[in-house]
């Protein structure tokens, strides 16, 4: 409507003939995204599938359905970027132009990069590409989402340098060794302060249990969190382990969730009663401690 109310665009490049094309190649990579994206040659996805793949079938991807490569992908990215110029020329500057097209030109972008398709195929071997079913609502049929990970954190420090970025700080308390953290990043750090550890090595006692105190294994793999066997062997051990060691213990779950489990399943604040049949001092040696803006419930145990 805009170009037929305003035919002098000042860009002959961005006519009504171009832009339902270009309408028409969306559309078609719509419903390839949803119906047509094979996984493996003559094997089509079906509609509530999900898949893995290499960082480079994103280039597949975007030939198959888009026509897209790395010859002709300016010819896309630049007309619609044109095409958003002349959104904002005409609606002004109070409109956000066109952000779903501007979206897809980053995705492009990301995909191809920049310079030569070789170079992009060679960045693509540190991406994955997973393709995962959701559900758009709103009467919307259901679609996909198509990710593209990286998995090379030295590509996203690289992008940082050709911004010319003068000084780069990282700190933590993790990141020894110091020469293997640099090559992962892929930047050389001239100024380094390793710092030794508070704790002293006579003071460290490291030892894996693969069984409790009854001689059941113990394992918190995800199939077992909430086996009750497990669970009740789990806490029977730590009491053993707790009554042992002086000035207190220090406990890490696995997760918030595995934590609210085990503690509800020992008879602590995340269940109402001792399923665990410790008795009166099982059940009163978990405190729920409640802050006004928290919305999660703070353990408190006494000394």
């Amino acid at each position: 409507q805009l170009l037929e109310m305003n035919p002098e665009t000042g860009d002959e490049r961005c006519n009504k003939e171009n832009l339902l094309r270009l309408k028409s190649m969306l559309i078609n990579f719509e419903s390839y995204l949803i119906e047509g994206i094979s996984h493996r040659p003559g094997q089509k996805l079906s509609a509530d599938a999900e898949s893995s793949q290499p960082g480079e079938f994103i280039f597949d991807i975007f030939k198959e359905g888009l026509r897209v490569n790395g010859e002709n992908k300016t010819l896309l990215i630049d007309l619609i970027q044109r095409l958003s110029d002349v959104v904002l020329e005409f609606k002004g500057t109070n409109t956000s132009g066109t952000p779903k097209l501007d979206h897809f030109v980053s995705c492009v972008k990301r995909a191809f990069g920049k310079g030569t398709f070789l170079l992009a195929l060679a960045r693509s071997k540190s991406y994955r590409v997973h393709i995962s079913k959701v559900n758009r609502g709103g009467g919307f049929d259901t679609g996909r989402t198509i990710s593209f990970w990286c998995f090379a954190p030295s590509l996203a420090m690289r992008e940082l340098t050709f911004l010319n970025v003068r000084s780069i700080l990282i700190t933590s308390g993790t990141l020894s060794p110091l020469p293997s953290f640099s090559m992962e990043l892929g930047l050389d750090f001239p100024v380094q302060l390793e710092n030794d550890h508070v704790i002293k090595p006579d003071q460290i006692f490291v030892r894996v249990l693969g069984k409790g105190v009854s001689g059941k294994e113990l394992s918190s793999k995800y199939g077992r969190r909430d086996d009750p066997e497990y669970i009740k062997e789990l806490g029977d051990t730590l009491a053993s382990l707790a009554g042992n060691i002086p000035a207190g213990v220090l406990v890490f779950f696995t997760s918030y969730g595995a934590m609210q489990t085990a503690i509800g399943r020992w008879g602590g604040p995340a269940s109402g009663s001792n399923q665990s049949g410790g008795g009166r001092g099982a059940s009163s040696f978990f405190a729920a401690r409640r802050k006004k803006q928290a919305a999660t419930p703070r353990y408190a145990f006494p000394q």
